[in-house]
C-alpha cells in the first residue's frame, strides 16, 4: 500500500467481548407464602415478582418452613455487556513503532440491574433499585458491586522502540 494511504488505513485492530449471562434463580427466606404466582408479566425496577405472595412471619412465632426456597419460573434481572477496543499502529522507519489505542468497557451504556430485595420486610422488598450483576448482593445504595459501572472510555499511547 501506499505510504500515505498505509498511514490512513493500516495497522488498525479491532476486538470486541460480549458476556451475556441470564438471571439467576431467586432464593427466599423464611416469611409465609400465601400460594398466588409469584410471577408479573412485565418486570420492572419497582415490582420484580409479586410481593402480595409474601408476607413477614410473626414475630415471636416458630414457624416450620412451609413456602419453597425459589420457584423455577422466577428469575433476577440479566446481564449483558459488551467492551471493545480499537486501536492504531504507526511505523515510523523500521524499529520504531507508535500504538494508539481506545477501549470502551459496557459500550452500550447498559444498566445491568442486580437481584431484588429479596427481604420481605424491607420497604424495598421485590425491588430491584441497584446495579450489579445477577449474583450481586444488595447493601448501601453507594456500594460497588464489583465490576459494574457504566460506560468507561479508556485511551492509550505507547512507543515502541
Amino acid at each position: 500500500m501506499p505510504t500515505v494511504a498505509d498511514a490512513i488505513f493500516g495497522g488498525w485492530q479491532v476486538t470486541g467481548t460480549s458476556t451475556y449471562m441470564s438471571g439467576a434463580i431467586l432464593r427466599f427466606g423464611k416469611m409465609n407464602y400465601n400460594g398466588q404466582d409469584v410471577t408479573v408479566s412485565n418486570p420492572t425496577m419497582q415490582k420484580w415478582f409479586n410481593t402480595a405472595a409474601f408476607s413477614p412471619i410473626a414475630a415471636n412465632t416458630y414457624v416450620i418452613r412451609s413456602n419453597p426456597t425459589q420457584f423455577d419460573n422466577l428469575t433476577g434481572p440479566g446481564y449483558y455487556m459488551l467492551d471493545g477496543t480499537l486501536s492504531k499502529t504507526f511505523t515510523f522507519k523500521e524499529k520504531y513503532k507508535t500504538e494508539l489505542k481506545m477501549a470502551a468497557y459496557n459500550a452500550l451504556n447498559r444498566l445491568n440491574l442486580g437481584n431484588p430485595n429479596m427481604s420481605v420486610t424491607s420497604s424495598q422488598f421485590g425491588q430491584a433499585l441497584y446495579q450489579g450483576t445477577p449474583a450481586a448482593t444488595f447493601g448501601p445504595q453507594t456500594m460497588e458491586l464489583g465490576n459494574v459501572s457504566g460506560r468507561q472510555v479508556e485511551l492509550g499511547l505507547k512507543f515502541i522502540f
